[in-house]
């Protein structure tokens, strides 16, 4: 078969899969790959300019649209951009295809040009490795298309994750026009599904029954996922803490600040039973809180990933989490005193009027705060690392957005623009993106894909001209802390908004934010809402606030 042929084979082969959606970034090796993606007209496609924001956008995409989407690119170093959100896809557990071209093998190691060894370069974060031959080789037609049913089937199972294909091209690339007609026989995989055992069931009911507090803790959770948890928690009269990660749903059994609450000394708010749901949370003061006191930990999540930063013991039920409380809810648990619950729902009522009476101020906690009270349900929310996520793990309450997303795999500040982008084109809606200021930098390229998807991102961009969260950490007493770690910088973004054609905002009061975030929301295309503010004085309201909380839940 020829280089188009082969191309066309395997991309109406990932079509087949239900997989369309291409990430492309141009080159010279990849031509017959994307000249397939380009002449199907079933399929999708984002061009990018570089491919660490494709890759990003890759997993954005992924995340909203549960299944992955295919990355495209040259040979070279052009790949190893991918590596940052391969590391994340992989940490978090997110399905992702890695299609690059190659150089042949005669070329390694002979000085051709834009020749590295791509063979294995992501190491360990990735779930299976693919070297597909030049064309001209006598391996026959069913391996090429066998082998993308197979890596779809391995990106999603029995760990998500990035699977990469490399595929070793030969010149010359259009040496035809032909449209394939060559028959392949094809491969079907089905996923499993984790039932929880009998032996799980009765323990985990053995464990509630002589616990006396018990706290729900969810994370990464869908909102199916989280309104059977929920109803877990009702029947049995629990409290739930959910992090950043879980969209907000209206239920009385959620302690929206029990994050600020576990910072207090107060043995009363310490349970003896804790069960999670989905991954590792955002909160350290909740780590602190298992790490000092004698808590029993229960992990339930449908990943084999072990969790358990504390090195504590703890035990860990690999499920289905929907399956897992339906079947739990069936044995009829008694319910608990509800006592505990009501403790952390009185708290949390005074520490709501400890926190709007105290700051009107433009700064990081104000902006959760009012975004707290506006209805986004049209909306979904990506939430950017470093201090931004440390505030809105304290200060949200009620935020109403239709889901929620991070990337908190290895809570990298790079990429977070594009993958906010793939997120707005794997759910098909509007975007709203918390982010810092040297986050921003980081991924400024990125905002040339904001033309190319016809759903618009609004991001916040918190302006504090440094990177604040290292006051919030011992080296800030340290005498190299301003030049070496705090970075400051006088950089602003209106002029990256004029010059990627981007509206711009610029709140001088939290009247102006919530006027200009209302027009930002009726404009047709993106906008940045620039946020200027002073990290010192955001990291002393944080502390007054923290002192405020401490007093009432210590009381």
């Amino acid at each position: 078969m020829t280089n188009n042929q082969t191309c066309d084979l395997m991309i109406q082969e990932f079509l087949d899969n239900n997989i369309d959606m291409f990430f492309i970034s141009p080159g010279s090796r990849s031509t017959n790959i994307t000249i397939a993606i380009a002449s199907n007209k079933n399929t999708k496609s984002l061009i990018c300019y570089d491919e660490r924001s494709a890759a990003f956008a890759a997993l954005g995409y992924a995340k909203a649209a549960k299944r992955p989407a295919v990355l495209v690119c040259t040979s070279g170093t052009a790949l190893a951009n991918y590596l940052p959100a391969i590391v994340e896809a992989s940490i978090s557990e997110i399905p992702m295809i890695i299609l690059s071209a190659d150089r042949p093998s005669e070329l390694y190691h002979s000085g051709a040009n834009q020749t590295i060894d791509q063979v294995g370069i992501f190491g360990s974060y990735i779930r299976e490795f693919i070297d597909l031959e030049s064309v001209e080789s006598e391996i026959d037609k069913n391996y090429y298309t066998q082998m993308i049913s197979y890596s779809i089937f391995r990106s999603q199972s029995p760990i998500s994750g990035p699977v990469h294909i490399n595929f070793r091209i030969r010149e010359p690339f259009l040496n035809d026009s032909q449209e394939s007609s060559v028959n392949v026989l094809k491969s079907k995989y089905f996923m499993p599904q984790y039932y929880p055992s009998e032996d799980a069931l009765i323990e985990v009911e053995s464990e509630i029954y002589s616990a006396n507090k018990i706290l729900f803790v969810c994370s990464t959770l869908e909102i199916e996922e989280f309104l059977l948890v929920d109803n877990l928690a009702k029947v049995l009269n629990v409290p739930i803490y959910n992090d950043a990660s879980v969209s907000f749903v209206n239920s009385e059994n959620v302690i929206h600040y029990f994050d600020l609450i576990s910072s207090a000394n107060n043995k009363e708010i310490v349970p003896d039973l804790i069960v999670y749901f989905g991954q590792r949370t955002v909160s350290k003061r909740l780590s602190k809180i298992l790490k000092y006191n004698n808590i029993k930990r229960i992990i339930v999540a449908d990943s084999f990933k072990r969790f358990n930063p504390e090195l504590l013991e703890q035990t860990q039920i690999i499920t289905d989490i929907k399956l897992f409380c339906e079947e739990l809810i069936d044995l009829e648990i008694e319910a608990k005193d509800s006592k505990y619950l009501n403790t952390l729902k009185s708290l949390e009522s005074l520490i709501n009027n400890v926190l709007y009476e105290s700051n009107n101020d433009l700064n990081e906690i104000s902006i959760i705060q009012k975004l707290n009270r506006i209805n986004l349900s049209d909306n979904a929310l990506f939430i950017g690392n470093s201090m931004i996520i440390r505030y809105y793990e304290a200060y949200k309450s009620g935020m109403n957005f239709s889901s929620v997303f991070v990337n908190r795999g290895a809570s990298g500040i790079d990429g977070l623009i594009s993958t906010s982008v793939g997120l707005s084109i794997g759910l098909e809606q509007d975007v709203l993106c918390l982010i810092g200021d040297l986050s921003s930098i980081h991924d400024l390229n990125s905002l040339h894909l904001l033309s190319r998807t016809n759903k618009k991102l609004i991001i916040i961009i918190f302006n504090n001209k440094s990177g604040a969260i290292f006051r919030h950490l011992p080296i800030s007493e340290n005498k190299h802390f301003e030049e070496y770690f705090l970075t400051p910088h006088n950089f602003d973004f209106e002029n990256a908004a004029k010059m990627f054609k981007i509206n711009y905002f610029n709140p001088s009061t939290i009247h102006d934010f919530e006027q200009m975030l209302i027009n930002a929301l009726n404009k047709e295309n993106s906008s940045i809402i620039e946020i200027f503010t002073d990290s010192e004085k955001s990291h002393t309201m944080h502390n007054k606030l923290l002192n405020e909380v401490v007093k009432v839940v210590e009381k």
